[in-house]
């Protein structure tokens, strides 16, 4: 390939070379239900099978001016359930390094970690699926961070919102018998850590500029 056949950073004339990182993980839907103490019958091999799937289908019917999707997967040193948990750091760095500098890819679809995801944002590659950072998350590495959750700044806005609305002073008409007359408390529940943590103070701070009473 000459040099003049690279367009950008994992882009050819022929093709765009998208990374997916393999963990000692099942699967990202497994590992959040494992986290949730659930079960989740999904596996890694359903995982690669639904995205060389998809690669197929937007090859077939989106146009990429006479390039194609090409996934590259590799195994990683990081662990999602770790890093979910505010852990791994180091390890998605690493992660995210092989991918820019070994792999050279374009973007990244297994980006489903805040640590992972900052990583390649840092490293200039473009990353999908990290879940409810909030607004201002993705502001400070934009253009390289997306998902297609809702940040939780407007998740924590709009809870607060109905909370406020429709919720707070009201009574629990439909909790039973037991507790039917009693005033409905709201809880907001999140990871205990920093950039989740950011959202449930962004909501809190609904409840006080409506002069409610809020207890930590």
């Amino acid at each position: 390939m000459c040099s003049s056949d690279l367009t950008a950073q994992g882009v050819t004339r022929n093709t765009i070379t998208v990374a997916y990182r393999i963990t000692s993980d099942p699967s990202f839907q497994q590992t959040l239900a494992e986290i949730g103490g659930a079960q989740f019958a999904d596996t890694q091999a359903d995982t690669d099978r639904t995205i060389v799937g998809l690669a197929k289908y937007f090859n077939t019917h989106f146009q990429f001016y006479g390039r194609r999707i090409k996934f590259v997967f590799y195994k990683g040193q990081g662990s999602q359930s770790n890093e979910l948990l505010g852990g791994g750091q180091a390890e998605a760095a690493a992660d995210a390094l092989h991918v820019a500098s070994g792999i050279k890819a374009f973007a990244d679809m297994s980006a489903v970690t805040e640590p992972y995801s900052d990583s390649l944002s840092r490293d200039h590659v473009l990353n999908f699926g990290v879940p409810y950072m909030s607004r201002a998350w993705f502001a400070q590495r934009a253009p390289y961070a997306w998902s297609i959750a809702t940040d939780c700044t407007g998740v924590s806005e709009a809870a607060a919102q109905i909370g406020i609305r429709q919720l707070y002073g009201k009574k629990a008409i439909f909790a039973g018998p037991a507790l039917a007359t009693h005033v409905r408390k709201i809880a907001t529940l999140a990871p205990d850590n920093p950039w989740y943590q950011e959202c449930v103070q962004n909501g809190l701070n609904y409840y006080r500029r409506a002069h409610l009473t809020v207890q930590i």
